[in-house]
């Protein structure tokens, strides 16, 4: 028997579309990091467990071709969702605000690295399967350039910061944003041979 790579886990019906990945990768985020808000007063390792739980089931229970929708929302549905919660708790203090919210992404960076590596290696592996011209391993490789540019941005942003408490935790943001870049370059290099089909 062999198995093969990107295989999704067999589920009754089509699966979720791109709605309702959306709006269940949001809601499970939104109702974690609000409890863990509360409770620590300040997010951890339940809301990145759940931002990497989300992102598996919205890469294996989605519909075909819903594999980046898995991939690009847990992140911007943290990141807003934070922003806000961060806002009812704080007000508007600009200072406090921007470090508590810089902070917070830092917190989830490893585990935002870790589904965005994971969504993104299935996406481009599948897509990649489907069609015969090799597309998306120059898309993929454009992406990753885009990753370690701004990954370089937010780190250099981390150590030049003047609130010295977190500037190792927003470099390190950022040293994960290059990570994924890497990541998804080093695969977009392998994909053409690894992507043939029998």
């Amino acid at each position: 028997m062999s198995t093969t790579v990107g295989r999704k886990v067999a589920i009754s019906g089509p699966g979720l579309k791109k709605e309702g990945i959306i709006v269940l990768q949001f809601f499970f985020i939104g109702i974690f990091s609000y409890l863990e808000l509360l409770l620590r007063d300040g997010f951890g390792i339940v809301t990145g467990l759940i931002i990497m739980l989300v992102t598996f089931g919205g890469v294996q229970y989605g519909r075909n071709g819903t594999s980046y929708v898995a991939a690009v929302t847990p992140p911007l549905a943290f990141a807003s969702l934070a922003f806000i919660e961060l806002v009812t708790r704080h007000g508007i203090n600009i200072t406090k605000l921007g470090i508590d919210f810089l902070a917070s992404l830092a917190s989830q960076a490893p585990f935002l690295l870790i589904s965005a590596a994971y969504a993104w290696y299935f996406y481009f592996d599948r897509r990649a399967k489907a069609q015969k011209r090799q597309r998306a391993p120059s898309l993929m490789k454009i992406t990753g350039y885009a990753f370690i540019i701004f990954g370089a941005i937010w780190a250099i942003a981390g150590f030049a910061s003047y609130a010295s408490d977190i500037q190792l935790g927003i470099a390190l943001g950022g040293i994960n944003m290059i990570g994924i870049g890497i990541i998804m370059v080093h695969v977009s290099k392998i994909t053409p041979s690894g992507s043939e089909q029998n």
